[in-house]
């Protein structure tokens, strides 16, 4: 990705009226689903692209990243991105473990081993 050159993508859709007197909306526009979101500064796999550097690096490292590859963002947008567009359900745990905790410090400790679940 990246290099010595800018470039800007500019859509051409088709545009449609509505005759009819009720509709809250006269003119339609179309869609491209696959390419960018309806009123979108980015196209979708730009934006796949910035959630992926914002869960490995996180905040100023991703926006530095970014901006090397001449994607120029903030580290606030990329981390919106990431809450925004990271949406998966997690897994089902299968094995749940504790580490070490003291009740008092430097007096009694207890351990919880790895225990699976269900």
């Amino acid at each position: 990705m990246g290099g010595a050159y800018g470039m800007r993508v500019r859509l051409r859709v088709r545009k449609f009226f509505c005759d009819n007197a009720t509709c809250r909306r006269h003119i339609f526009t179309e869609r491209l689903p696959a390419v960018v979101a309806p009123w979108a500064r980015r196209t979708l796999r730009l934006a796949r692209y910035l959630v992926v550097i914002g869960l490995a690096l996180g905040g100023e490292a991703d926006a530095r990243l970014a901006c090397q590859w001449a994607s120029h963002v903030s580290p606030d947008t990329v981390l919106r991105r990431v809450r925004s567009g990271h949406r998966q359900a997690p897994h089902p745990a299968r094995v749940v473990g504790v580490d070490d905790w003291a009740f008092h410090k430097g007096h009694r400790y207890g351990t919880i081993t790895a225990a699976p679940c269900g």
